[in-house]
Order: structure tokens, then C-alpha cells, then sequence
């Protein structure tokens, strides 16, 4: 994520997305597995991927007030949008969504 935020890029990230990115990040390494993929969105936003998850592949795209989530069932894709301040705690539903460590229950 460090490498991302520093990379070159056109406009810097935003102090929002960049704390909203480490704010996620701490709850992931506490409730879920490791995601596959972290990467650098089309906007100045960070990605966390996985191919498994509760409902099937799952991408959360990072920015300064949100968070959305990206499930691709069907060769689809399902966008939910989840608006987050930094600093506040993450909704149980988008908790529910993660890739839990030890798999589903």
C-alpha cells in the first residue's frame, strides 16, 4: 500500500483516502485472509481484491468518504456503496462481506 501511495501518479492522493486505507487495512488484518490483490484504482484510490469471498470474488475500492464494493456474480458486476469516515468503525455489513480467516463457518 506504501508503494502505491508514493508511486508517481498525475495528483497525490488525498490525506482522506490515505487514512481511510489504514483505517481498512487495520481491520482486515483482524478479521480477514490476506488480500490477493492490493493495487491502484482508476481514480487516486486503493483496491483490495480477492477471488473468494462470502459471495464469490470480491474487490473494495478505497476513497476519502467510502467505500464500494465490487461482487462479480454471473459475469456481472454488483457495486454497494458504504459511506465511511476515517476514525469510525466499519458497519457489521461490510464486515459480513470479507473473506473471514478460517473460511466460512
Amino acid at each position: 500500500m506504501k508503494r502505491i501511495i508514493s508511486g508517481e501518479q498525475e495528483k497525490p492522493f488525498t490525506s482522506d483516502t490515505i487514512a481511510q486505507a489504514h483505517d481498512f487495512l487495520r481491520t482486515v488484518r483482524e478479521h480477514c485472509s490476506v488480500p490477493e490483490q492490493v493495487r491502484k484504482g482508476y481514480w487516486n484510490t486503493i483496491i483490495f481484491g480477492w477471488t473468494t469471498g462470502p459471495r464469490g470474488p470480491l474487490d473494495i475500492e478505497i476513497f476519502g468518504d467510502r467505500l464500494e464494493l465490487y461482487h462479480f456474480p454471473d459475469r456481472r458486476v454488483d457495486i454497494t456503496y458504504v459511506p465511511h469516515v476515517p476514525g469510525e468503525p466499519f458497519p457489521p455489513e461490510l464486515i459480513a462481506e470479507l473473506p473471514m480467516l478460517g473460511g466460512p463457518e
